[in-house]
């Protein structure tokens, strides 16, 4: 996550955990701090809480990165680089969705190739496009490596283009051995935070479909340096507390 990311987390997690103590002071403006934000409440304790995030892919690796994140962020530069270049040299509003190839090459030359083609797919059917009556190309003998098809959709009430895609995925449940991989690297890392009365850490789900889960398993108590633990649900604005074990 970016500043910006951390900062939306917390206002988020403030509003969705009911018993959030009142404050007298919040810090949460200092990129690259550990913890990343501090709360000083009204009893004068202060508390520490680390914000971070799991995905689909973290529950046998690190938990700071997620390969299947970097791909849904790659469709979506795609998408909207697109958008942008059909805009440019037409007045016609659309929504586009593309179905890419699993293992789609999406290294920068190859994204533009892919960019160009479409864009230039698109200008050729958009005119010929009616209200109301998605039209599919799936040719592959028209369509740029990586591209299984595209679909662009028009309606008087889309005020402007976007790309929305509806690739779907399989779904993963959210298991032990995705909060077991967030601890062990949180727990390594918290004898280099700013010393506090008590240490929180905040888990985010529910970004991208990568962060994105089906079922809560999660079934036991989980062995922490924090004093806390939470999983917030931005889809849904849940708060769950886990069950730790010093």
């Amino acid at each position: 996550m970016d500043h910006f990311q951390e900062k939306k987390l917390f206002e988020r997690f403030k509003r969705g955990y009911n018993n959030f103590p009142a404050t007298i002071e919040e810090r949460v403006d200092k990129p690259q701090e550990k913890p990343d934000s501090i709360i000083i409440t009204t009893n004068n304790k202060k508390i520490g809480i680390e914000l971070t995030e799991t995905f689909q892919d973290n529950e046998n690796s690190k938990s700071g990165g997620s390969d299947l994140k970097k791909t849904e962020i790659a469709y979506e530069q795609i998408g909207n680089s697109i958008v942008e270049e059909v805009d440019k040299r037409s007045s016609k509003k659309f929504h586009l969705d593309i179905s890419f190839h699993r293992n789609a090459n999406l290294r920068q030359k190859n994204r533009n190739k892919i960019i160009k083609k479409l864009t230039c797919l698109i200008l050729k059917y958009l005119p010929s496009l009616e209200p109301r009556k998605p039209l599919v190309i799936s040719d592959f003998r028209k369509l740029p490596d990586g591209v299984i098809d595209f679909c662009i959709f028009n309606s008087p009430e889309i005020p402007k283009s976007y790309f929305g895609n509806s690739q779907s995925a399989a779904v993963k449940d959210l298991t032990n051995r995705h909060i077991e991989t967030v601890l062990r690297d949180k727990n390594e890392a918290i004898k280099n935070y700013e010393n506090c009365d008590e240490q929180w850490l905040v888990i985010k789900i529910g970004n991208f479909i990568a962060g994105s889960f089906a079922k809560n398993k999660i079934d036991r108590s989980f062995k922490s340096k924090f004093d806390k633990a939470f999983i917030h649900d931005i889809k849904t604005s849940e708060t769950l507390e886990l069950k730790l074990q010093k």
